[in-house]
Parts: C-alpha cells; structure tokens; sequence
C-alpha cells in the first residue's frame, strides 16, 4: 500500500512538472496569430492553374501576394501532400512562405512558413461536404490544442483566391503552426532519427496521445518509426527536451483520415482488423499502461471544454457537427466503464 501512495505522489509530481515546463515555454512565445480564434480573412494572388498542375514530386514556389488586415506582402506559395495533391482533391494542400522581417507588425508576426490546409474541391466550386472534412479536421486540431499545450496550434481562414485573370474563389482553410515555431514556443527540439526507442518516449505524454487517438478514431500514425528510408514519425514529429537523457513528447498532425472527421477517400491501413474509420482500435504502448489512468481522468475533465469546441466550431454543418458530437459521446460511454477500458484498451495494448 505505501508503495502504491509513493507511486501515486510521483506521478502527480512528474505531471505538475510536465505541466510547468510547457506551460513556461507557451508563455515565452508571442504570435498574434494564433492568440485568438476569430476567423481570418485574407487573400491570395498567384497563378492558380499553374500550382494545381504542379503535380512534380518536389512542386515549385510559386510567386504570389498575400493581403491581410489591409496590408499587401509578396509570399510564394507552393503544392504539398501526397495523397490529397495527387489522388483525392482538385486543389492541393499548400505552403506558404512568409518574409519574416516584413511581417513583424503584422497578424503573421514571428511567423516563416506555414502549412496551409485547403479545401478539396475544385477552385470556384465549393462542395460542402469537403467543407465539413475541412472544418472537421480543424476541429481535432483545436481539440488537441485542448488537452495539451504541445500541439501544433490552428487558425481558421476565409480565404479569397485571385487568379491572374481576375477571377475570385473563396474557399476556408485554416494555417497550422510550423514546427521549428512549436519548438521555439516549448523550447522542444526535433529528433532527426529513423526509429525512435520506446523507452525515450514521455510515458505520460504518450499516454495522453494514446488515448487522444482513440478518442478521434485515429489508426494512421506511429511515434516510433517512419517510412522505409526517412525520418520517424508517420504523422507525428518527435520533439525532445534539453534534459540529460532528452524525453520525446509525439507530436500529431495530419487527421483527415480519421473517424471523426471520415472523408469518403479514407481507408484503414491492412492488418489492423477494423474495416471502417469510426471502428475504433486503441494504438497505445503496455509500457504506458500505468498512466492510462490519468490519462482518461484527463479527458474526463476536459469533456465539457471539448463539447464547447464541438458546438462552437467553424464551418460544419449541423448534420456533420451532430455526427462528430454522437462519435466523441460514444468514446465517453467507452471510457465511463472500467470493462470497456479493460476489454478496448488495456487488453488491447502493443
């Protein structure tokens, strides 16, 4: 019994301090754009029927103008993904370049490049039920940023396209934090390896992750290793503290294929035993079972931020944003029965 109190107390105490170090670095950082929620309205000029024909394995930059709150920065934009630019969407993911130095008095403060997430159909042609994968996928990036400060955080966008002949889209998207600014805020590094040991990972953190994932319906992702020849992670950037023996903290991204969101171009990877999405499997390490506990009392808290978000959220429909709210109260039933947490989780562990 006393051991079990011991055990007790420092995990409480390795969660204050986990708590306290990210804490200190969110407060370091200034970024006005990602201080508050409102939507963003900004415009891009750029040759667009060059860049949706990009379909190069390394697309080009492509010049463009970027106006905001009244302000004009010359920016280039450029294709990226895989997947979304070459087989499922009309008009591709982007990047966008800033110059940085211009930037400074503007909402893009401190901001270099960021990942734009657009819309998936076709330029001028608004689908919405690529809107709601959109809005949806920005949803779970707000959530994440919920549950814990070492996120990638999000804005939502209200995005007018000129072309170079005059014609005017509009479309949302929303920008996500690049990662060298995630690690400026939380003063994290990232790991440049192949394989990461298991035995590096920050268990709580992992943990945390583990049941996020779960939560979100979230198969297609590992912390520990990346694709064939390059660098870990699938979907996730290991980020490391400066300690002795650095922890890695898995860092998530990338969630339209998941069962929350559930675009029709999603599939669930071979070798996993579900066949749908919203079919979800619990992904998390044995290693960390000790801290499922805290983990799922974390979500526990956080339920009723978390619905906030789900009624509040931007661009969804009602009959999407009533899915995802029926999907997230089907992962609180789970986690309110300790055989369910038993049966779906704790047996289910790699």
């Amino acid at each position: 019994m006393r051991q079990r109190k011991l055990q007790t107390i420092a995990l409480g105490l390795s969660l204050l301090a986990s708590s306290c170090f990210v804490s200190a670095g969110a407060l370091a950082d200034e970024s006005p754009l990602f201080e508050t929620t409102d939507t963003l309205e900004i415009t891009l000029t750029a040759d667009w029927r060059a860049i949706v024909k990009d379909k190069a394995q390394k697309p080009r930059e492509h010049p463009a103008q970027l106006q905001a709150e009244s302000q004009t920065y010359d920016v280039t934009v450029k294709a990226r993904g895989k997947s979304r630019r070459l087989e499922f969407c009309r008009f591709p993911p982007l990047w966008l370049d800033l110059p940085r130095k211009q930037m400074q008095d503007s909402v893009f403060a401190g901001q270099n490049r960021l990942k734009l997430v657009t819309h998936c159909s076709r330029l001028g042609r608004p689908d919405a039920r690529s809107e709601d994968v959109l809005a949806a996928e920005f949803l779970v990036y707000q959530m994440l940023s919920h549950m814990t400060d070492t996120s990638f955080r999000s804005r939502w966008l209200s995005i007018s396209y000129v072309d170079t002949d005059g014609t005017i889209s509009v479309h949302p998207g929303f920008v996500i934090e690049h990662k060298r600014r995630l690690g400026e805020r939380l003063q994290l590094t990232e790991v440049k390896s192949n394989r990461i040991g298991l035995s590096r990972i920050d268990p709580a953190h992992a943990s945390l992750m583990a049941v996020f994932n779960y939560m979100i319906g979230n198969v297609d992702f590992s912390i520990l290793a990346g694709p064939p020849n390059d660098d870990c992670c699938h979907n996730v950037v290991p980020m490391a503290d400066a300690g002795p023996k650095p922890n890695v903290f898995p860092v998530a991204y990338d969630f339209d294929s998941t069962g929350l969101v559930d675009p029709s171009y999603g599939r669930v990877p071979d070798g996993l035993g579900i066949t749908r999405l919203t079919q979800r499997l619990f992904r998390g390490y044995c290693r960390h079972s000790d801290e499922l506990p805290s983990a799922i009392a974390r979500f526990v808290d956080a339920r009723p931020g978390l619905e906030r978000l789900i009624a509040d959220s931007p661009g969804l429909s009602d009959r999407k944003r009533s899915k995802i709210a029926a999907f997230v109260a089907g992962f609180y039933k789970r986690i309110g029965s300790e055989k369910a947490i038993e049966r779906d989780m704790i047996r289910r562990c790699r």
